[in-house]
């Protein structure tokens, strides 16, 4: 505040009086008062709107980019633990969606078709003579990459006639739940590998080196954004 300078002794004195201020100071003082008020209220509000941004960014993250970072992430670690190209398991995936079975479905199922092929379950001796009544050694499959293994089987399936025959074929290669493949296989090899194609022409395909840098970026960007919003719900 500022005194007139007539009055100034009685401010000294003590007498801090509505008469020591002369009227014009004090609607000065009020009028900066409002200009201060104004300030940190758009200061306030700058930093609500960086705290809403922020909290946005993560709602969108969680929901949106997550779930792909992790089915990115999740495909990577299966091609790696069966030995397959992510690219080729991408493919075969895809194949198997448009006759209806689902990605987590499928990989139970090739996984199943990887350790049957291998001799390390029971059902590996039927299976090996169902398949020499075809035409295919269980020996030749167990050599090769579980997506060219598939495409064999595939072939093998297709070549039956009878229905039940053909069913039980599948389910001893893929487990109970093999005839849920059962469209899939019935297209042989070459329409597989042309439907697969579909997946690079919709930009699904991506390599294994590509799913290893989003691994990497997902630890990278998550964690701060997770840190800046438990900050500011710690503020409330």
């Amino acid at each position: 505040f500022f005194f007139s300078s007539r009055r100034r002794h009685t401010r000294l004195q003590g007498d801090w009086s509505s008469d020591v201020c002369s009227s014009d100071l004090v609607s000065q003082a009020k009028s900066e008062l409002s200009l201060l008020n104004g300030v940190f209220g758009n200061v306030a509000g700058v930093a609500a709107g960086v705290a809403a941004t922020v909290v946005a960014a993560s709602i969108a993250w969680n929901r949106f980019v997550a779930p792909v970072m992790q089915s990115i992430d999740s495909t990577s670690k299966l091609s790696d633990r069966l030995g397959v190209a992510t690219e080729s398991l991408i493919r075969l995936r895809h194949v198997a969606d448009l006759a209806g079975v689902s990605n987590n479905e499928f990989d139970a199922l090739l996984e199943k078709m990887t350790k049957t092929l291998g001799g390390v379950t029971e059902e590996s001796a039927p299976v090996a003579e169902k398949l020499h009544a075809v035409g295919i050694e269980m020996k030749d499959l167990a050599g090769l990459a579980p997506d060219q293994a598939f495409l064999r089987v595939a072939d093998a399936v297709k070549s039956v006639n009878d229905p039940m025959e053909r069913a039980a074929l599948a389910t001893s290669i893929f487990g109970r739940s093999g005839q849920q493949l059962l469209n899939t296989l019935m297209l042989g090899s070459d329409a597989i590998r042309e439907q697969g194609k579909e997946a690079d022409a919709l930009g699904l395909v991506y390599s294994n080196q590509v799913a290893k840098r989003s691994e990497e970026h997902t630890s990278e960007l998550q964690s701060p954004c997770n840190l800046v919003c438990r900050l500011l719900l710690e503020k409330k």
